[in-house]
């Protein structure tokens, strides 16, 4: 029977302790964003990612206890063991260092423990500290990606967490990845080796292999012992001429129990010492503005009477309640609108259902192609044309969304026009911070406090078979999925408007990046034509019709137009040049 995956302890467990590898989560950021740098040419795209998974930890499991563990300088004393240990790796570029420097002030400001040692490294101390975490009674979670850590993976008390790809390990993920338990990995790492460290291990041993040998042998010295019983000559030969160098690699990937760590854990519970003067100072001149908001704004951000205040949401399937909800956004003057379908391409997707909210915390979700044998009777694309139609195409009213023009241009392709765009929550939020994310579930929780659940929760994957689309789903399941996603963009704008007018950005927005929403959607729409040539032969200043330029440009040499069918303008004008 298949082992269920591994989970993380419950957010605010009160007997975990988290240790995050900081050295091997820098180095991930630096390498995974683009060069970023402030006005003044310092670089922050290694501080920056670290601190968004940081930040994302603290959000989504509101630890008790919390550690950061840094590598020292050098190569301690796996380089007495082999003076090629890690002397294949080039120095940090200078650019990597400052950053470095600059995450551990910010963690010290936020008040975590930061454990280093010379000699050692990050992986040592953090073997140090869950054996002793272990034996007081804790779980801990390891949020790191050195594969050497997952030695000391337990069944329900030690888990290794990848962060940033969400990636959990207990022992069934372990077995998965080197075929052999936890206990076993520094095993089969020694007789495979580790060329990003310069370990050496036994030619022509690859993980499965080596897997095989430790299930069979149980060790590298069963291994050893057992020479004779293993048939293949070559793989034979090399385990008997590299039995030294992996004996070697045994001790270099081996991990000590014996730093000077100490286990206090009323220094480790996180959150008391907090310096906010400090992140402030340091959030803005690294010019990090969404956590210096978060700084200015903490947890009032959100006004209390707002977040008790309980949401209105329901499902419309009568004409007298669509009629009403037309009334009620006539009346608001705005409604945020989120569009439905099981397939992505807004051009091609059937109309599932539409959620429109004509103000925060009120939503109203009308199903349109729910097909389920027990689904209810939903109104006609006809009669959502006849009611709301009028209402979509209205200018004066104006219409709101996260992603509005996706929303928009399934409308559109099903008989409804969507006029009046005023304002759209992804782009709000991508001003504010292009590397971030913009996600609206993760946006929604953060700033407005909401309860969210995704897709993929809402409909788990099955182990045989493609997932249920939403249109094979229970109304009564979608209605609140739906009507959150407009409910969301509508309390975001005024919160996300402020701050736009905070960091003079708003004219920015509402003067180049709206306007332009609608230019892109029509393109979406419509396709486009793509022109391409030399300079001279280009013809900006045309003004003439499209078949007056075409016949134009025919007597042009080198320049030729293209038709691009609609919603692939994108990627022609992502790859073309000209």
């Amino acid at each position: 029977m298949t082992e269920a995956p591994s989970k993380l302890p419950d957010p605010g467990s009160d007997d975990v302790l988290w240790l995050i590898d900081l050295s091997n989560y820098v180095f991930r950021a630096y390498h995974a964003l683009p060069p970023l740098t402030n006005s003044r040419g310092e670089p922050t795209n290694a501080t920056l990612g670290t601190l968004n998974m940081l930040n994302r930890m603290i959000e989504d499991h509101r630890p008790r206890y919390l550690a950061v563990v840094m590598d020292s300088p050098g190569r301690g004393f796996r380089a007495q063991i082999d003076p090629e240990y890690k002397a294949n790796r080039s120095k940090a570029p200078p650019d990597l260092q400052q950053q470095i420097v600059r995450t551990r002030e910010i963690f010290e400001a936020y008040g975590v423990p930061i454990f280093k040692q010379d000699g050692l490294e990050a992986d040592d101390l953090i073997a140090t500290l869950t054996k002793k975490a272990v034996a007081a009674g804790l779980r801990v979670v390891v949020a790191s990606t050195d594969k050497d850590l997952l030695q000391l993976v337990e069944k329900k008390r030690v888990f290794c967490w990848d962060a940033m790809r969400n990636k959990v390990y207990g022992p069934p993920e372990v077995v998965k990845k080197f075929g052999v338990p936890p206990e076993k990995v520094r095993h089969v790492l020694a007789l495979i080796g580790d060329t990003s460290d310069n370990v050496p291990g036994v030619p022509g041993v690859g993980p499965k292999t080596a897997a095989k040998l430790i299930d069979r042998f149980g060790d590298i010295e069963g291994v050893f012992s057992h020479l004779d019983e293993i048939p293949q000559p070559k793989l034979n030969q090399n385990l008997t001429e590299h039995q030294d160098a992996a004996r070697r690699a045994f001790e270099l990937v081996g991990l000590r129990l014996d730093a000077e760590a100490e286990l206090d854990l009323k220094a480790l519970v996180y959150g008391q010492n907090r310096d906010t003067d400090k992140l402030r100072e340091l959030f803005t001149e690294l010019q990090f503005t969404r956590f210096l908001d978060m700084l200015d704004d903490a947890p009032a951000s959100v006004p209390p009477e707002a977040e008790q205040r309980p949401v209105e949401y329901r499902v419309i399937v009568a004409r007298e309640d669509l009629e009403g909800l037309a009334a009620s956004i006539r009346k608001s003057g705005r409604v945020a609108i989120a569009a439905l379908g099981p397939e992505e391409d807004p051009m091609r997707t059937p109309l599932t259902g539409l959620a429109l909210s004509p103000e925060p915390f009120v939503a109203a979700y009308v199903p349109l192609g729910h097909r389920y044998l027990t689904a209810p009777k939903q109104l006609t694309l006809e009669v959502v044309r006849e009611v709301l139609g009028p209402v979509l195409a209205d200018g004066g009213i104006a219409k709101l969304g996260h992603d509005l023009k996706h929303s928009a241009v399934i409308l559109a392709h099903h008989g409804l026009e969507v006029l009046g765009t005023a304002s759209d929550s992804l782009i709000q939020s991508y001003l504010l911070d292009p590397e971030g994310t913009h996600k609206l579930g993760l946006i929604a929780e953060r700033e407005v406090r909401m309860s969210w659940t995704d897709f993929e929760s809402l409909v788990p994957k099955p182990k045989k078979g493609p997932r249920h689309t939403i249109e094979e789903l229970e109304v009564e399941v979608v209605g609140p999925f739906a009507c959150a996603h407009a409910d969301a963009a509508s309390r975001l704008t005024e919160r996300f408007d402020a701050r736009l007018e905070k960091y003079e950005l708003l004219e920015l927005y509402r003067d180049l990046e709206i306007p332009l929403l609608d230019v892109l959607t029509t393109m979406e729409r419509r396709g486009c034509w793509w022109i391409q040539g030399r300079s001279s032969d280009l013809g900006w200043r045309w003004r003439g019709s499209w078949s007056a330029w075409r016949r134009r440009r025919s007597r042009r040499r080198g320049t030729t137009s293209t038709w691009v069918a609609p919603n692939s303008w994108k990627r022609c004008c992502s790859t073309s040049s000209g």
